[in-house]
């Protein structure tokens, strides 16, 4: 009886043509893939993320100042209102 071969199974990249480049893990030769791209790019998300908190702060502001004025428009009937709004500007 003939000894049957295994299957070897490619390791390192997909099993497609087009892909033969990658190499395997066990020679050193294919491509390293990176968790994400350096400094450059740590430093870029925690600029966008310190971006992202100022734009959420304004928003509250301008939220807050669009209140105050339209508590103030009926602040002589409503002064609780009004006292409410220049709270919640306060607290922001």
């Amino acid at each position: 009886m003939a000894k049957r071969r295994r299957a070897k199974r490619r390791s390192g990249g997909s099993r497609r043509k087009g892909s033969r480049r990658k190499g395997g893990k066990r020679r050193s030769g294919g491509k390293k893939r990176q968790k994400s791209g350096g400094a450059k790019r740590i430093a870029l998300r925690s600029a966008n993320k310190r971006r992202a908190e100022l734009k959420k702060a304004q928003n509250k502001i301008k939220s807050a100042r669009r209140a105050l004025r339209i508590a103030m428009r009926s602040a002589g009937k409503r002064k609780t209102a009004y006292k409410m709004a220049l709270a919640r500007a306060r607290r922001v």
